[in-house]
């Protein structure tokens, strides 16, 4: 009884074994279209993201640029005919290039998330194609005759 018992599972568990390696090329297609519809998704995230970044560095490289040209128009303009004037003036320059600093850190800062951005976009994008290429493999017919 414990033999025949015994053998039996044995045998049920390499039929399991041996079967459920094997999938079916439709349920296999869905799972690799369930995939692509989340990679899709992400995707478009970070599209979203990208422009959003886009438009916020626009706006900080015209701030930069403005201070940049104050910065520049005002280092020039000190003359030594008044000591407490040139002192004031150098106050007032230090902090302009404080913010102009600032300014540009924040931008320098904004080109490199976007530069991150449109790798993580490449990445998604390649790996988008590769799954299309897959899909259209297992659809392809095949022609026995």
């Amino acid at each position: 009884m414990k033999k025949t018992f015994l053998s039996t599972a044995l045998i049920a568990a390499l039929v399991a074994v041996s079967c459920g390696g094997t999938q079916d090329p439709q349920l296999q297609k869905l799972e690799t279209q369930k995939e692509i519809l989340a990679l899709n998704t992400k995707l478009n995230s970070l599209q979203i993201e990208l422009e959003k970044e886009k438009n916020s560095s626009q706006e900080l490289n015209a701030e930069a640029s403005s201070l940049n040209y104050q910065a520049n128009a005002q280092t020039t303009s000190f003359s030594s005919s008044d000591a407490a004037t040139t002192a004031k003036d150098a106050k007032q320059t230090a902090q302009l290039l404080e913010k102009t600093e600032t300014a540009n850190k924040k931008l320098a800062k904004s080109q490199a998330k976007i530069a991150d951005l449109q790798k993580q976009i490449d990445k998604v994008q390649r790996k988008l194609d590769k799954l299309n290429q897959e899909i259209n493999f297992v659809d392809k017919p095949t022609t026995d005759n």
